[in-house]
């Protein structure tokens, strides 16, 4: 029996729950520790990061174990242990590793306090450094032991033929864009990937459709649908093993999702001179054009700008924000509560003036920029992945943006002004 977080309903981990991994004589595992209390920081990270290296599984602090089986519970002190436990996991573990904590709160002969179940996601081969000893762990029955070299050199190995598989997938999909779309004169692309690269999460249901068209929102603040519905239509716009959602003049975001979970979405912007722009207008029967002239914005909306003078980084955080929220769903539907990698492209223009500080981007191409992220960093705080992007990317293309710690204020409380 293992706690899981996609398995547990709303009312998580109870002390019932305890008991009957006591009652069942639930052994420990590759999969499943018990420790009496925490120890010092090196042991925890040493514990945390080797199921992590191996198969994943649950720590769980406050049961007494004999010969590897569950005794009785031993309440803990609740008072700073989990904020203890999450430093551990940032500061004694590179990279950073994300982990699931439930507190459990327990009564044993008069005694309150917590047993604290920990949740370690299967990283491998992603593996995860203990920063004091200079080694990674792996599990095994009962124990957390060193790897070996040979062990490290064929996760790395691993590592290296998932990314050449991701790359091949994701080249594949941006020539499919451009023949798509053409070439754009600024593009923002952001490529999605379950760190357990290969496994196939997505498939063509109704349920999936069904979500796409009905539960995907639209953008925070300027209420943009982050993709075009209108153009959905059962077994037409879908193609074996993806989901395609194409760019047209008037809506710049793009959008495929692939079977073994890729998703790439596209945010593409078009240069319109100004005869350009008359046959938009008159294409779109557009009658008073002049709202558009004295509101850039309402163009770039539509991912058009105007003679190259504008440039509205607001928007572009909105797109993404909603999508964020898309992602977080997409996943949830299918159950996947492991990381995604995030990789940011941006490729841009010369000349492309913000027409809120007035300074110009300097650069044609960004290198791109890549995070992980758990489900619930995804879910819970989608502004900082916003600026972990937007910030490097907006001040590489040039010039520094207004502060997007207030830009994800205004968010956080539907303020924002256009």
């Amino acid at each position: 029996m293992l706690f899981i977080p996609k398995n547990l309903g709303e009312n998580g981990i109870t002390e019932i729950d305890l008991l009957g991994i006591i009652n069942n004589g639930i052994e420990e595992s590759i999969h499943l520790e018990y420790k009496r209390q925490l120890n010092d920081n090196e042991k925890i990270a040493k514990t945390l990061s080797s199921f992590a290296n191996s198969d994943g599984g649950n720590v769980i602090y406050g049961i007494v174990e004999e010969e590897h089986k569950p005794v009785e519970i031993n309440p803990l002190e609740s008072k700073s242990i989990r904020e203890k436990i999450d430093q551990i996991t940032h500061n004694n573990i590179d990279p950073p590793l994300n982990i699931k904590i439930w507190p459990v709160d327990v009564e044993i002969s008069g005694k309150k306090g917590q047993v604290f179940v920990i949740y370690i996601p299967k990283k491998y081969p992603y593996l995860h450094f203990e920063k004091s000893s200079h080694k990674f762990y792996k599990r095994t029955n009962f124990t957390s032991t060193p790897m070996e070299r040979y062990e490290i050199e064929q996760a790395f190995d691993l590592v290296a033929k998932n990314r050449k598989a991701l790359n091949q997938s994701t080249n594949k999909v941006e020539k499919e864009f451009v023949d798509l779309i053409g070439k754009h004169n600024l593009e923002m692309r952001l490529i999605i990937s379950p760190v357990r690269f290969g496994e196939k999460l997505f498939q063509i249901t109704k349920e999936i459709y069904d979500l796409i068209m009905f539960n995907v929102p639209q953008t925070p603040n300027f209420n943009n649908n982050v993709i075009n519905r209108s153009n959905l239509s059962w077994g037409e716009d879908f193609r074996v093993n993806d989901y395609f959602f194409p760019y047209f003049l008037g809506h710049p975001a793009s959008c495929i999702i692939k079977e073994n979970g890729i998703i790439i979405y596209n945010l593409s912007y078009v240069i319109l001179e100004e005869f350009e722009l008359k046959d938009f207008y008159r294409e779109n029967e557009i009658n008073d054009k002049y709202q558009f002239e004295e509101n850039p914005a309402m163009l770039i909306e539509k991912g058009i700008f105007y003679e190259q003078e504008d440039f509205h980084r607001e928007i572009n955080a909105d797109y993404f924000m909603g999508f964020l929220d898309f992602i977080s769903k997409l996943y949830n539907n299918v159950s996947y509560s492991g990381d995604l990698l995030f990789i940011f492209k941006a490729i841009g223009i010369e000349h492309c003036k913000d027409y809120h500080v007035g300074s110009s981007f300097r650069q044609k191409y960004f290198e791109p920029i890549e995070k992980i992220y758990s489900q619930e960093i995804i879910r819970n705080t989608p502004s900082k992945v916003i600026k972990d992007f937007f910030n490097p990317i907006l001040a590489g293309f040039g010039y520094l943006p207004i502060d997007l710690d207030t830009f994800n204020s205004h968010v956080k409380h539907n303020t924002l002004i256009r």
